[in-house]
């Protein structure tokens, strides 16, 4: 019979694969919390959006969501990557 193949390396990139889809969009909207006073002048003056204050937020709150699904990959790669290493075997 053969022997079962060792499944531990596939468990442990899918651990870092959760913790990078975890830690890496928490760090991003940290970020982007933290550095919303410096960053909102250049949002607001990139879209001239003068008198509506709203709006300025609106557009930032949008590039924040994007960088957090952009944060998302590396941790979805990995998870993937173990998926596609488990079903091989």
């Amino acid at each position: 019979a053969r022997p079962k193949p060792v499944r531990k390396p596939c468990g442990l990139a899918r651990c870092v694969g959760v913790l990078l889809c975890v830690l890496l969009p928490a760090l991003v909207g940290l970020l982007a919390w933290r550095q919303y006073e410096a960053l909102r002048p250049v949002v607001e003056g990139l879209f001239q959006t003068g008198d509506t204050p709203w709006l300025g937020l609106t557009c930032y709150v949008g590039f924040a969501l994007i960088a957090g699904l952009a944060a998302l990959l590396p941790g979805l790669w990995t998870l993937l990557l173990a998926r596609i290493v488990r079903e091989k075997r």
